[in-house]
């Protein structure tokens, strides 16, 4: 008998040892497409083992099919495999967690995949990077990237061609108001460019006025940041420019007086020479 029987056959008594209640024709092809899939890991015969995955629409059984992805180090299969069983989160960890994958523009790319429902895990992978890109100012194509994220098309204004995949990406997908408020929570000047980029955008329909009421209400928080910042140093300097006055009126009241003893001692040395 050869190894891939004596595999499947193997796989099929574990599964009846187990207990598991059969339903004719569905769980027989889940047993089946399960065992075949380890047959392929086993046999590193990669092509078949895509297709496996790529076509089984749900018939392998998810725990077994995610423990041989994982015990044959296959991560980019286990990143496809959950994103077709919506698991999400797993696949962003996957991501995150594993060397050969874990750069922004595979997150960033997974998540474009995503819609207005998975919002709140956009918002918790996305948050730590713009933190990181707003520290180091070498990192704008990150935040452009996450800009077309959110907006959904690429921007004329580009300081370089973006690293995403623009071919999952739709015009503002994401509730441009939750966006909105996510951003300004970390930033003033990101949301702001974000308010800006997608203000006259007509497909936000009645959404329309209240961005760009968002948008006023942002450049008037800015700029009432802005002047709170700089009053210290407008103060500052107002004492600076006050004191130097003074010393320039102490240095100006010194040599006249100065300058009025010379005069007097001239003038007694002319009447005493007389």
């Amino acid at each position: 008998m050869s190894t891939d029987h004596l595999l499947i056959k193997k796989t099929v008594q574990s599964f009846v040892q187990n207990q598991l209640i059969l339903k004719p024709v569905r769980d027989l092809l889940t047993i089946v497409e399960t065992a075949l899939l380890k047959v392929y890991l086993i046999d590193h015969n990669k092509t078949l083992a895509n297709a496996l995955l790529r076509n089984q629409d749900k018939c392998c059984l998810s725990t077994e099919v995610e423990k041989e992805l994982m015990k044959h180090h296959r991560r980019q299969e286990l990143v496809s495999f959950y994103e077709k069983q919506n698991q999400h989160s797993k696949a962003l960890e996957s991501i995150k967690n594993t060397e050969s994958l874990s750069t922004h523009e595979n997150i960033l790319n997974y998540l474009s995949k995503l819609d207005n429902n998975q919002l709140p895990l956009i918002f918790k992978y996305i948050k730590p990077m713009i933190k990181s890109a707003l520290e180091k100012t070498k990192n704008e194509n990150i935040l452009h990237d996450i800009l077309i994220l959110f907006v959904g098309e690429s921007i004329s204004t580009s300081p370089s061609p973006p690293t995403m995949d623009m071919s999952n990406a739709e015009t503002i997908k994401f509730n441009p108001i939750e966006v909105y408020e996510f951003l300004k929570d970390i930033n003033q000047d990101f949301p702001i460019k974000y308010l800006e980029t997608i203000c006259l955008k007509p497909e936000l329909d009645s959404k329309q006025r209240d961005i760009c009421n968002l948008l006023i209400y942002a450049y008037q928080d800015r700029i009432k940041q802005l002047s709170n910042e700089s009053e210290p140093m407008i103060e500052a300097k107002q004492q600076e420019t006050k004191d130097s006055q003074q010393q320039n009126c102490k240095s100006i009241l010194c040599f006249t007086k100065t300058t009025e003893k010379i005069f007097n001692l001239m003038f007694i040395y002319k009447e005493h020479n007389c």
